[in-house]
């Protein structure tokens, strides 16, 4: 298991971010069972996202959103820059392999499937 069990890789996230982009509209029609393309929340584990803050010149947090190909909706983080630029992995920014190289996290335990208890935000 690595140190930040979120990590996915930079190529991941983007055909994840670009399938969504291609198909968020389509998700809300009657033909896709909704319960299951979109969570009712996702939970990061602390030392992941606390990694991912700690990156030198990190300000704050982004969101995307991406679609496996299942269709299921999942949310990738990356760090932002103080110019409100995304971190992206230097092998990327520079022209290299962005394989298994980068500061992008997925992968969190998705509701439904693994749900917290019951609370205001999730009844």
């Amino acid at each position: 298991m690595p140190a930040m069990p979120h990590l996915i890789p930079f190529e991941q996230a983007i055909a994840m971010t670009q399938t969504y982009r291609q198909q968020k509209d389509n998700i809300l029609q009657e033909q896709y069972r909704k319960e299951a393309l979109l969570p009712l929340c996702e939970t990061f584990d602390k030392k992941s996202v606390e990694a991912l803050l700690s990156q030198a010149g990190c300000e704050s947090l982004r969101i995307y959103y991406g679609m496996q190909q299942d269709l299921s909706v999942h949310a990738i983080l990356v760090g932002v820059d103080a110019d409100g630029n995304d971190m992206l992995p230097a092998a990327v920014l520079q022209g290299g392999d962005a394989e298994n190289n980068g500061e992008l996290l997925e992968d969190a335990q998705r509701c439904p499937i693994n749900c917290p208890s019951p609370s205001p935000l999730n009844r």
